[in-house]
C-alpha cells in the first residue's frame, strides 16, 4: 500500500490563493487586492491548505503574485506565461 501526500509549497499556496479570488484575466484587481492582504493570505494558507506560513513567507508569495499579475497585464495573450518563473522563484530560492 502506498500513500501519496500532496506537497504544498509557496507556489501551490500562491496558485490556490489567486484561484480563490478568480482568474488572472477576469479578476486582476480583486486578485491584486488579495495579494496585498498578507494577513488574509496567512489565514487562507492555514485554513484552506493546511500550510503554516509566516509574514516573511506571505510577503514573498505576495511579491511574486504581483509580478505575475504585471506579466499578465503586459502579455494578455499568455497570462500563464509567468507560471514557471513564479514556481522557480518560490520553490528554489
Amino acid at each position: 500500500m502506498s500513500f501519496h501526500f500532496h506537497r504544498h509549497t509557496f507556489y501551490t499556496v500562491l496558485v490556490g490563493y489567486m484561484a480563490h479570488y478568480g482568474t488572472i484575466t477576469d479578476n486582476p484587481e480583486q486578485i491584486k487586492a488579495a495579494l496585498e492582504d498578507t494577513e488574509t493570505m496567512i489565514d487562507y494558507s492555514l485554513e484552506k491548505m493546511d500550510v503554516a506560513i509566516d509574514a516573511d513567507g506571505a510577503d514573498t508569495i505576495s511579491k511574486v503574485g504581483l509580478q505575475w499579475l504585471e506579466y499578465a497585464r503586459i502579455h494578455p495573450e499568455n497570462p500563464q506565461g509567468y507560471a514557471a518563473t513564479a514556481q522557480d522563484i518560490l520553490e528554489n530560492h
